[in-house]
């Protein structure tokens, strides 16, 4: 029986590794692209766990607390949405602490339906306490 030697076998486990790697990659990259659009409420429901997470690591690293949020979304460009997320803290010394962050959202990724909801203006969302 021929057996590789133990070199070859590494540099062969090593592509079988990079092919998988490759493998999943692409999956991923299929996966988003190919999903079904998504209404408003669902794209906010999927940010809402890691703003709530992102809020609660802020609150126990910079020991500050969470006074109140807003979610604001916007016609960007011709291609994405901007949901533009501010954050609200207070530290001990009673001052402000402000922190905000923009995603952008291709508009392929969005239902005509919120699409439409988008472009007429939309009051921004309250963000409160996910303890709250």
């Amino acid at each position: 029986m021929i057996t590789p030697s133990k070199s070859i076998k590494d540099k062969l486990l090593n592509v079988d590794a990079a092919l998988d790697a490759l493998g999943s990659a692409l999956h991923h990259i299929l996966e988003n692209l190919l999903t079904e659009p998504k209404n408003l409420n669902e794209i906010i429901d999927a940010q809402s766990t890691s703003v709530d997470r992102y809020i609660l690591k802020v609150e126990i690293e910079e020991k500050v607390k969470f006074i109140g949020g807003k979610l604001h979304i916007k016609n960007q460009s011709d291609v994405n949405i901007a949901f533009l997320i501010e954050l609200y803290f207070k530290n001990n010394q009673d001052e402000w602490i402000k922190k905000e962050n923009t995603i952008l959202i291709n508009k392929g990724k969005i239902k005509e339906e919120s699409m439409i909801e988008i472009q007429k203006g939309i009051t921004p969302y309250d963000i409160s306490h996910p303890n709250h």
